[in-house]
């Protein structure tokens, strides 16, 4: 699963997930003027408009910040998915799909690790990947590959 030639499979947000020896991580934007951290990294920085933006890497230290739990869906996504916002020691807050743990619930600030799992599948059956957080020790569902 979740290799670069496999056609069944796609990347929801391409080039923004990387693998870090054995983790994943996410492909923030660091601004050389301001030191503004973003994501997904964009061409310019969104504070002070400088285009001189560094890769800035995050995989780790993730905090739950916010989250919904989502039970109406489009074709080919799993209902219900959560969806939430995570902190991260370097000043980032990342959105992305929660994996729901068994018991549906899960504490606001609590420590949460950034895995890699499929986000949807399409009509021609193709899964379209990306990343996602997990509540630690939660025994969360439908996640695929985690950092820890």
């Amino acid at each position: 699963m979740m290799t670069k030639d496999n056609p069944r499979e796609k990347w929801a947000l391409p080039r923004t997930v990387v693998k870090a020896g054995e983790n994943w991580a996410l492909v923030c934007g660091r601004c050389n003027r301001c030191g503004t951290v973003v994501f997904p990294r964009p061409p310019i920085c969104p504070v002070c408009l400088d285009e001189s933006l560094e890769p800035d890497l995050v995989c780790d230290g993730g905090i739950l910040y916010s989250y919904s739990i989502v039970h109406a869906v489009r074709a080919g996504w799993t209902s219900p998915y959560g969806l939430a916002y995570v902190d991260f020691p370097n000043g980032v807050r990342i959105c992305g799909p929660l994996d729901i743990p068994a018991d549906g619930h899960i504490s606001l600030d609590s420590p949460v690790s950034l895995t890699v799992g499929e986000l949807r599948v399409d009509a021609e059956g193709v899964s379209w990947l990306s990343h996602r957080f997990s509540a630690l020790g939660s025994g969360a569902k439908h996640g695929k590959e985690s950092m820890r």
